[in-house]
């Protein structure tokens, strides 16, 4: 999300920004929907996003290795997730 009125370069949207961009554009908000229905989903039946979710979060962790690899940007661990339940719990198991 690039915000049109930065002066100099193009900058992304800060959090307030973005914030009024999607309580006052309808057509912006729209953009969201799908990703909103899908949380829903998600939050009412854990167990069925956990791996879906270990799938895109693994593959944000890859985006963000390519992009940085240097880790010039991004500063930590970069840990991924195995696509295993734990008992008791919707998460993944992380791997070293």
């Amino acid at each position: 999300m690039i915000d049109p009125d930065s002066p100099d370069r193009p900058r992304c949207l800060g959090y307030v920004q973005f914030r009024r961009k999607y309580r006052d554009d309808a057509e912006f908000a729209g953009w969201f929907e799908p990703l909103l229905e899908e949380t829903t989903k998600i939050l009412k039946h854990p167990e069925e996003g956990a791996a879906r979710l270990t799938t895109v979060y693994n593959a944000l962790i890859d985006l963000i290795v390519y992009l940085d690899p240097k880790k010039v940007w991004i500063l930590g661990p970069n840990r991924e997730f195995e696509h295993v339940l734990t008992s008791g719990s919707p998460g993944a198991t992380p791997t070293t």
